[in-house]
């Protein structure tokens, strides 16, 4: 565990692997970027990062297009839109696209 709004405490080039899941969507687009940049750099080389997020656009699809005969499911809403009520900061502040993500890998010098 770490707090993504500050640079992780790790050395530089110390790790074979990172391994993320569902962190990114809440994340701002801005820290997604900073996040990436932050596991290039604690990865050593050729070290492999598995970076694993939600498809907001898929969840809030699934939404649209459900039968109109069907309940709304609340804790899809609540995650797409409003987090959860015993978790209200627990929300998904961004899709990061995977144009995103390949941006910010890019621009991270990642390949």
């Amino acid at each position: 565990m770490a707090d993504l709004e500050e640079p992780l405490p790790l050395e530089s080039e110390s790790y074979d692997g990172v391994f993320s899941k569902f962190v990114l969507e809440h994340l701002r687009i801005a820290k997604v970027r900073r996040f990436i940049s932050e596991v290039h750099r604690i990865l050593k080389p050729g070290g492999i990062a598995v970076v694993i997020t939600a498809n907001l656009l898929e969840q809030a699809r699934v939404l649209i297009e459900r039968d109109e005969s069907e309940e709304w499911n609340d804790e899809i809403l609540y995650m797409v839109f409003a987090g959860h009520p015993d978790y209200p900061s627990n929300y998904h502040r961004s899709s990061p696209s995977p144009q995103i993500c390949h941006q910010a890998v890019q621009g991270g010098g990642v390949s």
